[in-house]
């Protein structure tokens, strides 16, 4: 082949290749300026219908970009809830716990318990009140109590933090401690659910275990304690009071005298407002105690004041003081035309509280009112035979002096008629009468008029539990 030949071969194919190249070079530009036309129409509305109406060939369809899992953004708990139809915007702790109990009566699924758990954890789930949960639920446990199954503890912070308690139908409770935010809405701080009921060894707890183990709880936690104190107060039931307080500052009579003020002033626990924290501190809590008649209208309700102590942490909290004077205050108003001596549990001039009901003018005969004080006496004297009550019987200044002595014994005697008619042994009671040799208060004005309140003052029988 001669050279020009191959030469002008040689010149074809570099034309051919820039021609490849140009062409490559084009296409790949198109397809790059298309590609960026797209996301940009994609985004600016204005291009919307440009980009409906192109060809299907002419539009390039990107694929996902996936996201390292290192990189994924965390979403927040209002988000979490929201995924689940929930909202963790409640304005008041009531809404909060009405939800939790919607929730609870209506549990189908796992998905159903990890919405509660939800809940609980303001939108994140808790892994251990799910597993909680979940063991719960296998159990049968997570069903609501027929009455009462919501019910507030207290205040821990006034109108920042409250307590409350989800009551189960097998006795046991979920505890929530809610608090309200900057934004005024309220969220759960801390919970506190049921233990298992099955043991380590796979088998269920003996009922007499179970009961330990929930008083256990409630021997760790001030307020709790002192809401259960109420509870036991205003049932009655004096011999589980008396165990539960300090019994060196506490004595006997105040015990029995509180029950017979929530007997004779038909109180209960208030329970809108049950219990206000005054202080909190590892060995030392005390609580506003709430209380409201049911005889009245006013709702207006009582307080008094308790104080519970312990020596450490692992040591349960004892009852180490109670304040009564504006519950005696209010019981006064209520019972006895606002005048306070006219009170069941008066000082005992050598120390401590007495016990004290109160009779007509000239008259040794016992009221309902009195028979239902002294119901509540008697129980505490059967509780052990061994315990003793002396019966003193008093007077006002109206009379001799051996008339007004033979009525202060009539008196104390029909008392003890009524303790030994309902139970009480009369080994248990000694009986003493004074006249008028001991008022409680004068019985004439310093104007030198007749004070008819203070001669009802004087009218008593004192009732000293020896115990």
């Amino acid at each position: 082949m001669s050279q020009s030949s191959s030469s002008s071969s040689s010149s074809s194919s570099k034309t051919i290749i820039f021609i490849i190249a140009t062409l490559t070079v084009a296409s790949a530009t198109y397809i790059c300026w298309d590609y960026f036309s797209k996301d940009n129409r994609k985004q600016n509305p204005k291009n919307k219908l440009e980009l409906e109406s192109a060809p299907e060939d002419l539009v390039i369809q990107p694929g996902p970009s996936p996201i390292p899992e290192s990189n994924m953004p965390d979403t927040t708990p209002e988000e979490e809830a929201k995924d689940l139809g929930m909202t963790m915007e409640f304005t008041d702790p009531r809404g909060l716990v009405a939800k939790l109990t919607e929730q609870l009566t209506n549990i189908q699924s796992d998905e159903d318990l990890e919405a509660i758990a939800k809940l609980l954890g303001n939108g994140k789930t808790n892994s251990k009140h799910l597993e909680q949960l979940q063991k719960l639920f296998a159990e049968d446990r997570l069903k609501l109590s027929d009455e009462a199954f919501v019910q507030l503890i207290g205040e821990l912070k006034v109108g920042k933090k409250s307590r409350w308690t989800v009551n189960l139908k097998d006795g046991s409770k979920m505890q929530l401690d809610i608090t309200r935010q900057r934004d005024g809405n309220w969220k759960v701080e801390d919970v506190k659910l049921p233990i298992s009921n099955i043991g380590a060894d796979g088998n269920k707890l003996s009922s007499e275990e179970i009961l330990k183990r929930r008083l256990l709880a409630e021997q760790k936690d001030a307020m709790n304690y002192t809401h259960n104190f109420m509870t036991v107060l205003t049932s009655l039931d004096f011999e589980r009071a008396r165990g539960m307080v300090n019994a060196e500052n506490i004595s006997d009579a105040k015990i029995a005298g509180l029950c017979i003020l929530f007997e004779d002033g038909n109180y209960q626990i208030n329970k809108e407002k049950p219990l206000q924290a005054i202080r909190l501190k590892e060995d030392i809590s005390a609580f506003y105690a709430n209380v409201i008649s049911n005889d009245t209208e006013d709702q207006k309700g009582a307080q008094f004041s308790i104080t519970a102590v312990r020596d450490s942490s692992e040591k349960p909290w004892k009852v180490d003081e109670i304040n009564l004077d504006r519950l005696l205050e209010d019981y006064a108003n209520r019972v006895a035309g606002g005048d306070v001596y006219y009170s069941p549990l008066i000082n005992n001039p050598d120390g401590g509280e007495t016990l004290v009901i109160y009779f007509e003018f000239d008259s040794e005969g016992l009221t309902k009112r009195t028979e239902k004080q002294l119901d509540i006496v008697a129980r505490l004297l059967k509780l052990d035979k061994r315990k003793k009550v002396t019966l003193s019987g008093h007077t006002d200044a109206k009379g001799s002096d051996d008339y007004n002595q033979g009525l202060s014994k009539e008196r104390a005697k029909a008392v003890m008629a009524y303790l030994r008619k309902i139970g009480v042994a009369k080994t248990q009671i000694s009986t003493e009468g004074h006249g008028f040799s001991k008022p409680r208060r004068p019985d004439i004005k310093e104007d030198g008029t007749d004070d008819p309140s203070a001669r009802r003052a004087n009218r008593r029988t004192e009732i000293y539990l020896d115990f």
